[in-house]
């Protein structure tokens, strides 16, 4: 009877640990808890004042064969998003980013990145704005991108005037502000 005690004890103690470490990654995933500290994070990407590089590996949802140029033509400024199809706070992100597009997309360029590859587009249509993707994470890997959803907020010379985690309307809003500055 103790031996049946002593593993009882001992499975319900492991149980214990595998519920809390499930309850810490819902957390993580809804943007509660972060494994490093928020001020890490922020630090992620490339340094405010450094140039957007050209990366020729991403392709378009829309433009089919044609070179892909990540700062479009118009001398306009650039809210460029790196997102994953699978991650729930990018899909959260959807009507924020879509509302926000409407509301901006005559002064600021929309541009959303997806890691993966076009075959997987069917979850990328409900966002507006120029879609890429990035199959082999050439452009997440140049921009130190390691965390999604994060935004790049840049002048019309490609330059970043603004970064970081991009989760609600009240980031999007931060890094358009950025613009009055």
């Amino acid at each position: 009877m103790e031996q049946f005690l002593l593993y009882s004890h001992i499975l319900l103690w492991l149980i214990q640990v595998l519920v809390l470490f499930l309850i810490f990654l819902l957390y993580r995933q809804f943007g509660e808890v972060y494994v490093r500290p928020a001020s890490s994070v922020s630090k992620d990407g490339l340094q405010i004042g450094e140039r957007l590089p050209a990366v020729e590996s991403v392709e378009s949802l829309h433009a089919q064969n044609k070179p892909i140029i990540i700062h479009p033509a118009e001398e306009k400024p650039t809210l460029i998003l790196f997102a994953s199809q699978s991650c729930k706070a990018c899909t959260d992100l959807i009507p924020h980013w879509n509302m926000m597009r409407s509301k901006h997309e005559t002064n600021v360029n929309f541009i959303t990145v997806f890691l993966g590859k076009k075959e997987k587009e069917a979850a990328a249509q409900e966002w507006d704005g120029d879609l890429l993707f990035d199959p082999a994470a050439e452009l997440f890997s140049a921009c130190h991108v390691k965390v999604t959803p994060f935004a790049f907020m840049t002048d019309e010379k490609r330059m970043i005037i603004d970064k970081g985690l991009c989760n609600n309307e009240k980031h999007l809003t931060k890094l358009l502000s950025s613009l009055e500055k």
